[in-house]
């Protein structure tokens, strides 16, 4: 089963560039059985690196230009996978049995290493550290990371007196933090707070100061048009329709910065992802945005039972594209509980990633957390603030060269749709 499913999954990678990106997305070199399977999948990443299709064609030419080809077999071989790409081309239900059987060989030979060596060591309690720790690698084989690399890396900070770095927001009360440039940001609030809105004015503030370009999947805004007409009455500060001369400069202008992917197509992780590396790779986006997160579809063979490991894995990934890509990423999250404050009837605490469906993860996974949060209400104005009035709260930024912790006010104009 494991080799028909690695001949599934190169098969369709062969076949489709999109098939390609989610397996190199999902796999790595280390879970190949078949040694020819692991050469062709190593020249369909090299093509997918060079931005080229990874057809039966390229992917000969690169064997041949390393000398590998004769080893997997030929031309013939490559077009024999071909031919074994899986109907409707579910690439990602193959990755997952590769994945699994690969986990199964390393547990087995874990275990007889374990069993060999118990009748020889004398350090028993360090041969069950060692197969524990084994057992818990998952069979990766994680790399180390080069220390000439880190070196590299440490001493541009040093010498650079480590700027700031990441996405300057556009209002001075808010200068203290920026949005991370190559992790992973999410965003919460109350049903009704703006949250969404309020992301949308960041976006274009940094846009218009910036060369900034963004992808949206966002099926709450859906369609297109409807998301880019309030884009534009934020840009313009005002109704498109009393202002065309600028809204119709304005909607030129955002159309040529800003991608959306279409959630009729394929809604999964996997096609997301895949259609923002292109974008990334083809159109120079440095910013993607998921709003909100739940509108994702799970890939073929969904959660099952445990939300917690499918928002997990999700985060996971999402954390990786960024690194790997070196972009933002913005997860737009609903709370799926909150609080009133004590003594109101309507005033309700602050959400923070606790208060999202499998805090914990949403925590650990987070680069920067930040809440916008409003007295929706309006009880009590004196205390808790005019509804026009938006508190953004950061309660997590992992590292400081994207600024740190705390919160600031802004002025919320309807009309214009803008934030001051």
């Amino acid at each position: 089963m494991s080799l028909q499913a690695e001949a599934a999954v190169l098969g369709a990678c062969l076949t489709s560039p999109k098939a390609a990106d989610i397996a190199c997305d999902l796999l790595t070199s280390t879970v190949w059985q078949r040694d020819a399977h692991l050469q062709v999948f190593d020249a369909i990443r090299d093509c997918r690196h060079d931005q080229t299709a990874p057809d039966p064609i390229a992917v000969t030419n690169r064997l041949a230009r390393s000398g590998k080809l004769d080893t997997v077999g030929g031309p013939v071989a490559l077009h024999d996978l071909e031919a074994q790409a899986p109907i409707g081309l579910n690439v990602e239900h193959w990755c997952r049995i590769v994945l699994d059987t690969a986990r199964r060989r390393h547990v087995k030979a874990a275990l007889e290493r374990a069993q060999t060596a118990v009748l020889e060591t004398e350090d028993i309690d360090g041969l069950v550290e060692d197969v524990t720790a084994d057992l818990a690698a998952g069979g990766t084989a994680r790399a180390v990371v080069n220390p000439a690399d880190i070196h590299a890396a440490f001493e541009q900070r040093v010498t650079d007196g480590q700027p700031q770095k990441g996405w300057r927001l556009p209002w001075r009360q808010l200068e203290w933090f920026r949005i991370p440039d190559d992790g992973l940001t999410i965003v919460t609030g109350l049903p009704g707070s703006g949250k969404s809105t309020w992301l949308d004015a960041a976006l274009v503030g940094i846009m218009d100061r910036t060369d900034l370009k963004v992808a949206f999947f966002s099926p709450e805004m859906s369609p297109a048009d409807n998301h880019l007409h309030e884009l534009v009455r934020t840009k313009v500060g005002g109704d498109p329709n009393a202002r065309l001369d600028e809204s119709h400069a304005a909607a030129a202008d955002l159309l040529s910065r800003c991608w959306w992917i279409d959630d009729d197509r394929d809604s999964t992780p996997s096609g997301v992802i895949a259609t923002a590396r292109r974008l990334v790779r083809d159109q120079g986006v440095k910013l993607l945005v998921v709003d909100p997160y739940n509108n994702l579809e799970p890939d073929r063979g969904g959660m099952g039972d445990r939300q917690d490991l499918y928002i997990q894995a999700l985060l996971r990934r999402l954390r990786r594209f960024a690194r790997t890509e070196q972009v933002a990423v913005v997860v737009v999250a609903h709370p799926r509980r909150t609080e009133r404050i004590q003594g109101t009837d309507a005033v309700y605490k602050v959400p923070t990633a606790g208060d999202i469906s499998g805090g914990q993860e949403w925590w650990n996974a987070a680069d920067l957390i930040l809440s916008v949060w409003r007295n929706q209400s309006g009880e009590e104005p004196q205390d808790f603030g005019d509804p026009r009035t938006v508190k953004i709260v950061v309660s997590k930024c992992r590292f400081g060269k994207w600024g740190g912790m705390g919160s600031g006010q802004l002025t919320f104009d309807v009309e214009s749709r803008s934030y001051r």
